[in-house]
């Protein structure tokens, strides 16, 4: 079945690709960021043979107390928490970053998954292009179903608006000591 889609969210940080890129790979480690991320088990990273890709794979706990309705935690269990699988891919030499989400937690009533995806800005090579899609799919009874999909527009725009804080927040700590990284090769940050 197919997954109805929610509408893209897109955002133009005023900071090249490679700036930006490096802003959130260093962002994932930390939880701080975010304030509704509660713990974070990175459960693999790997660099491609070509050192052209790499990929980041990890489990985040989120309280999302305020967020999930309380007849909606009833149907998909996890109280507060809400436990999601994560894959960053990182492709440094065609300048593209994909962050991918999807739920472990109430999978079998509730399935989002969001994608966030960074490349250069098609204006100028001086700008990055931030697009975010999110995905869900139901199984909840009649009338349930609506707390369903409002749950999963708010986990958009909650998401969409936190990490594009805390990339800014982080990119703006960078400018006071910049990275020198090489444009198209493997960045030390990786290794």
């Amino acid at each position: 079945a197919r997954m109805p889609s929610l509408k893209p969210l897109e955002h133009k940080h005023m900071r090249p690709w490679e700036t930006v890129a490096e802003a959130v790979w260093k962002r994932y480690p930390a939880a701080a960021r975010f304030p509704h991320r509660k713990e974070i088990n990175v459960t693999g990273k790997r660099l491609g043979q070509k050192l052209d890709t790499a990929v980041m794979e990890r489990t985040v706990v989120y309280n999302y107390s305020e967020v999930i309705p309380l007849l909606l935690k009833t149907f998909i269990g996890g109280g507060d928490h809400w436990q999601t699988r994560e894959k960053l891919t990182y492709e440094w030499r065609t300048r593209r970053l994909e962050v991918e989400v999807t739920n472990e937690t109430g999978k079998g009533q509730v399935r989002y998954t969001e994608k966030t995806c960074f490349t250069p800005h098609p204006e100028s090579e001086l700008y990055t292009l931030v697009r975010q899609t999110s995905f869900y799919e139901l199984d909840l009874m009649f009338g349930v179903d609506q707390l369903g999909i409002q749950f999963a527009e708010d986990m958009h725009h909650l998401n969409f608006t936190h990490n594009r804080d805390s990339d800014m927040s982080l990119m703006e700590e960078m400018s006071r000591g910049a990275s020198k990284e090489v444009v198209g090769y493997c960045p030390t940050y990786l290794r």
